[in-house]
């Protein structure tokens, strides 16, 4: 029997990672797709369109996973985004994209994922934070951003809180820069060597989401 695992975000760098070392351990494996791809299915793939921004679109995501591929054993949630800017730069708009792309995404899905896995018994989520959400000092020149993934920290242990006993854990990752060809292109200067690979990521996320709950005591890696 396969198990499931529910993907945001994976149309990225990382995501696609993600995504293949999924498929490489025959999960049955529920894609959110922000284009019209409802119900497009390859293999152990299901595409599900969906607006991750949207509570109700969010909702239905989880729900059609769960009615097309069974029980949901794990979910990684990686939609997001980025925007510089300092404290003086910041404007009302920026904190509410960033809280929107970072947080609200996360939010929705989470919720609906984690009470799904509660009524089941059992469940791993993972999200993505970043070195400036968990620690804000390092992100003075990126306030809208910092201030959105801190959020994700909060979710994670207010999550826990709740689902720990029922063996449903919520792990964070933490990546330094991802080496991937988006990111080379954006900063071609630079030391790629120092840069975390993808594929550790992805190794790194497959591991949350089988260990046991008694390995996963503090939930969070930091890779970088």
């Amino acid at each position: 029997m396969y198990k499931t695992v529910l993907l945001t975000g994976a149309s990225g760098g990382l995501g696609q990672a993600v995504l293949n070392k999924f498929l490489s351990a025959d999960y049955r494996i529920a894609v959110s797709r922000h284009d019209e791809t409802t119900g497009n299915s390859a293999g152990n793939i299901l595409e599900i369109q969906a607006d991750l921004t949207s509570e109700k679109s969010a909702g239905l995501f989880v729900q059609k996973a769960a009615a097309d591929c069974g029980i949901i054993s794990a979910a990684v949630l990686m939609v997001g985004g980025f925007a510089m800017g300092n404290i003086r730069e910041t404007s009302e708009s920026d904190i509410e994209k960033m809280f929107r792309l970072n947080f609200l995404t996360t939010w929705f899905t989470a919720q609906n994922v984690f009470l799904h896995m509660k009524e089941k018994g059992y469940g791993r989520i993972v999200l993505i934070g970043s070195k400036p959400g968990q620690q804000p000092e390092s992100g003075s020149d990126m306030v809208a951003y910092t201030l959105s993934k801190a959020q994700i920290f909060a979710l994670a242990e207010l999550l826990n809180g709740s689902g720990y006993a029922s063996d449903v854990v919520t792990s964070v990752i933490v990546p330094g820069t991802i080496d991937t060809m988006a990111n080379r292109k954006a900063m071609p200067d630079a030391d790629f060597s120092k840069w975390v690979k993808p594929e550790k990521i992805a190794d790194t996320i497959f591991y949350a989401c089988n260990a046991s709950k008694n390995e996963l005591k503090d939930p969070v890696f930091n890779m970088y």
